[in-house]
């Protein structure tokens, strides 16, 4: 579904102003607040951008959820995206078990080193249905996995060539997850248990898959109580983003106010997200 531009930020007041001939002064600091507030009217009512830049990553409720708010400048004609990310049309490359059947070699014995890459004996590991995890409480588990900790090799055959694609990486962990693809690392969750997550495969990893047979490897600890691992690969669909172009100078935080300033060659525009109750 495409995302839509909202002209109205709720509680929050959005100016454009030519900044060409005043550029304020202000001191530099190297702290970065982990989420920074676009729109706080209550608990449940707000925004935040969650990167360093604006356009980096999609506006989120507090909770993590995506919100579908997009901020697009036109200057001198040239359309620029300073806030947000729009929604992606991503196509199932390698299915998570919510979209298709999948089966992998696995142990809960911690394997010699080396296990992620593709040429590592597993003969003697077990082969079991995927997603893996405590099939008690997730119903998404088709293999049981009680134990503390699993190593899993999924092979993938893949037909389509992928150079200069966008592939992303589709995955839910409960707890701690490592994923390679053909032994490029991927994600590290560090001691987390989410769902759906995507991650962007970097150049190394889109460059490692071909045409054939390619390996996802998966390490994953249950720490405590639900334990669950699946994964899959989506392609970015081609021509569907339709504000790709960002420009960004600089980010000014105050009291009331975060300001965006883009520059785009002899003009500096800004965009102020004011408190109304500051």
């Amino acid at each position: 579904m495409k995302q839509q531009l909202m002209m109205l930020l709720l509680g929050t007041a959005s100016v454009l102003c030519s900044c060409e001939t005043q550029i304020e002064q202000h001191e530099k600091n190297e702290l970065r607040a982990p989420a920074y507030p676009l729109v706080t009217i209550d608990p449940y009512t707000s925004a935040w951008s969650f990167t360093d830049n604006l356009y980096d990553g999609p506006v989120k409720h507090w909770t993590g959820k995506d919100f579908p708010f997009l901020g697009v400048a036109k200057v001198d004609g040239q359309i620029y995206r300073f806030m947000g990310t729009e929604e992606l049309e991503l196509l199932p490359l390698v299915k998570t078990s919510e979209q298709g059947r999948w089966t992998a070699k696995y142990t809960t014995k911690k394997p010699a080193d080396g296990w992620q890459n593709a040429d590592f004996n597993d003969a003697a590991w077990k082969e079991g249905e995927g997603a893996f995890g405590t099939m008690e409480n997730e119903s998404t588990a088709k293999t049981q996995w009680g134990e503390e900790y699993i190593w899993i090799r999924r092979k993938a055959d893949i037909k389509d060539n992928l150079q200069g694609k966008n592939v992303y990486l589709e995955y839910s962990h409960d707890d701690d997850a490592i994923i390679y693809v053909n032994g490029v690392k991927v994600v590290d969750t560090g001691n987390s248990a989410k769902k759906h997550m995507l991650a962007k495969l970097p150049e190394e990893a889109v460059a490692a898959l071909k045409q054939g047979e390619n390996l996802i490897a998966i390490y994953c600890n249950n720490r405590v109580a639900n334990g669950l691992i699946d994964c899959g690969l989506l392609v970015e669909k081609d021509n569907t983003q339709n504000f790709t172009q960002t420009e960004i100078g600089r980010r000014a935080g105050y009291a009331d106010q975060l300001r965006i300033y883009l520059r785009t060659g002899g003009l500096e525009t800004c965009v102020h997200f004011t408190s109304l109750y500051g």
